[in-house]
Order: structure tokens, then sequence, then C-alpha cells
């Protein structure tokens, strides 16, 4: 393994109960990547765990209440089989095609979402006889999913 600039570059053969594996040879770093089931995440880095010693991936949903994870690194790099296919059980995304999106319906207009955005970019309009919350420019959002784990009522996704 090499860490180089906040990147960890892994190659590995041999794990899981002596198995021999295909040789994976990824980057894990700070940024967003989406599980193999769909959801969004953001890592936050790679740490260390203080008994083992064994490398994980801290990472943070960017959906429901928003909670942070860690798994095993190579876990976190390996390839699974999903209806007979080989996938990336993460895969890291280009931020610039993801967008957080309200959705107005589901939208009680509470300003939760308003009040955790260090971006200033959501706010509350009034339509329809009630207040939603309105994202603004959504290409400054830096995704940090605050909005997303505070909103009670499901209002706000990421697409892309």
């Amino acid at each position: 393994m090499v860490v180089v600039g906040g990147w960890v570059s892994i190659c590995f053969w041999a794990w899981r109960r002596g198995r021999k594996g295909k040789c994976v040879n990824d980057k894990i770093g700070p940024g967003l990547y989406r599980h193999y089931k769909g959801n969004l995440y953001r890592v936050i880095g790679v740490a260390r765990h203080s008994e083992t010693e064994e490398e994980v991936v801290v990472y943070r949903c960017l959906y429901g209440d928003g909670s942070l994870w860690v798994r095993p690194l190579v876990m976190f790099a390996e390839t699974v089989t999903v209806d007979g296919n080989l996938v990336a059980r993460f895969e890291r995304r280009d931020e610039a095609n993801v967008s957080p999106c309200i959705d107005g319906n589901r939208c009680k207009g509470c300003g939760r979402c308003v009040s955790v955005c260090r971006d200033r970019l959501i706010s509350l309009e009034s339509g329809e006889g009630r207040k939603v919350a309105v994202m603004g420019e959504r290409r400054r959002c830096d995704l940090c999913g605050r909005c997303i784990a505070e909103c009670l009522f499901g209002a706000i996704s990421l697409t892309g």
C-alpha cells in the first residue's frame, strides 16, 4: 500500500481465509462515492484501527440521518458479484454531476435545512399558500449532506 497526497493506493492478492483474489488497484481518498446499491456517500478519509492497525475508510451516508460509518479498506475497494457480473462495491463519482434536489411536495417549510446549510444556499420561499425550501446555486453546494440528515420529511436528496 502506498499513501500519496491523502490518497491510498492498494494492491492485494491474498485475503479472506487465504484465498487468492484478483488484484485490486484503486485510489481511495476524500470525495463522493456511489455504493453499488445506489446510495451516495462522502468519504472523509482513511484511518487506522487502534488495536489491529487495519486500515479503514471513514465515510458519511448522504441520506437518512447522515451517520458516520467505517469499513475495512480492502472491503471498500473490492468488487462484488451482482447478477453474475463483477462490479465495484463503491465507485467514485464526479461531484460536478451530482446535485441536491428538494421535493416541494414533501417539504413542510420547517427551515431546519436552512439553518444547517453552511453555504447558505437554501432559503424558504412562499408558494401555494405555504413556505417551502428552495435550493440556490446548486453548483456551489459542497455536498456535505447536512441538509439531508436534518430534514425530518425526506424532502432532500442527491441526484446524479
